[in-house]
C-alpha cells in the first residue's frame, strides 16, 4: 500500500498586469526567468539620481523661501522708515516751518509782493 504524499503544484511565473506594458515600453520584465540583478543597475542608478535631485531641489526651494521671507521683513522695515522720513521732510518744507527755522538768523518774510521788473 502506498502512503499518501503531498505534491506541491508547479509554480507559475508571477505576472503583473502592467508587465506587458513594461516589456513594450521599457524593454524590461518583472517576471523574467533569466534575469540578473546587475541588469537592473542602470534603472536603480537613474532612480537614485532622480531622488537626489528631488531632495536637492526641495532643500534649495526651502532656502530661497526663507531668504524671501527675510527680505520681505527688511523691505517692510525700510518702507516704514521711508514713509516716516518723507512725512518729516514734507512737514519741514512747509512755509511756516521754514519761517520758524530762519527767524533766529534775522530773516523775515515779505509783507508785500515782490516787484516785477519788465523790460
Amino acid at each position: 500500500m502506498k502512503t499518501n504524499t503531498y505534491k506541491k503544484p508547479p509554480r507559475k511565473p508571477v505576472s503583473y498586469k502592467f508587465n506587458g506594458w513594461l516589456q513594450s515600453k521599457l524593454h524590461i520584465s518583472i517576471a523574467a526567468e533569466n534575469t540578473n540583478t546587475v541588469d537592473y543597475l542602470p534603472y536603480f542608478l537613474f532612480i537614485t539620481v532622480l531622488g537626489i535631485l528631488y531632495i536637492g531641489n526641495t532643500f534649495r526651494a526651502e532656502k530661497l523661501n526663507t531668504e524671501i521671507n527675510k527680505l520681505h521683513r527688511n523691505v517692510e522695515v525700510l518702507r516704514v522708515e521711508y514713509q516716516t522720513l518723507k512725512y518729516d521732510f514734507m512737514l519741514q518744507s512747509r512755509r511756516a516751518e521754514i519761517e520758524k527755522r530762519v527767524r533766529p538768523l534775522g530773516l523775515k518774510d515779505f509783507k508785500e509782493l515782490p516787484i516785477i521788473i519788465e523790460d
